[in-house]
């Protein structure tokens, strides 16, 4: 599956789409409260009671978008990181590269040990 630019566009909207959420989900929260207070006041509070109830559970709803939603940063990452995991070259380029380091390690410490016996000798 190739990156398209659809979804290159869906993936810079998604950090709108979750500012928009949370201001929904903020909104909601305070409209919930007022609403809980302002009919907490009447004497008909038991008969009110399904609104009360309804607002909740639309800023329980509006909860879970908001956190379900992931940021352009986070669902770009999901698309890259398993492709170049899974990228074959990769693994090799970091293979070859820990088998020059380990040479170049060795070489080091062959130096080291020549200079040190170089030393002893004086």
């Amino acid at each position: 599956m190739g990156i398209s630019f659809g979804t290159i566009y869906w993936i810079t909207r998604l950090d709108a789409i979750l500012g928009f959420f949370i201001c929904l989900l903020f909104f909601g929260i305070v409209s919930a409260i007022i609403t809980t207070l302002i009919i907490a006041m009447n004497d008909e509070f038991i008969e009110k009671l399904r609104i009360i109830v309804i607002s909740w559970i639309v800023v329980l709803i509006l909860s879970v978008f908001a956190v379900l939603t992931p940021s352009s940063k986070e669902f770009a990452a999901c698309i890259a990181i398993p492709k170049i995991v899974n990228n074959e070259h990769v693994v090799n380029i970091a293979d070859k590269s820990m088998n020059i380091i380990e040479l170049k390690a060795q070489e080091w410490i062959d130096d080291l040990t020549k200079k040190k016996d170089e030393k002893k000798d004086k």
